[in-house]
């Protein structure tokens, strides 16, 4: 999966390419799983029924990204 995310990704692809991913987002309030279960949809749809959006939304997903690119650029 490329780098930056746009947000319109599904999350179970964001969580199969970044395993790690998850947790990263539950530590921003943004549960991914839940009863085992992936959420269905995109990013921003998830963020979105947290209430995230907007500025908001940019900042978690400018956060993510560099998370992400920090992640990868360690062969993780």
């Amino acid at each position: 999966m490329d780098l930056p995310l746009s947000g319109t990704e599904p999350v179970d692809d964001i969580l199969d390419a970044y395993p790690m991913a998850g947790l990263w987002l539950s530590r921003q309030g943004v549960v991914c799983v839940q009863c085992g279960e992936v959420f269905w949809g995109s990013l921003k749809d998830l963020c979105e029924c947290k209430k995230i959006k907007g500025r908001e939304f940019d900042r978690l997903l400018n956060d993510f990204n560099a998370y992400l690119h920090h992640d990868e650029g360690n062969g993780n």
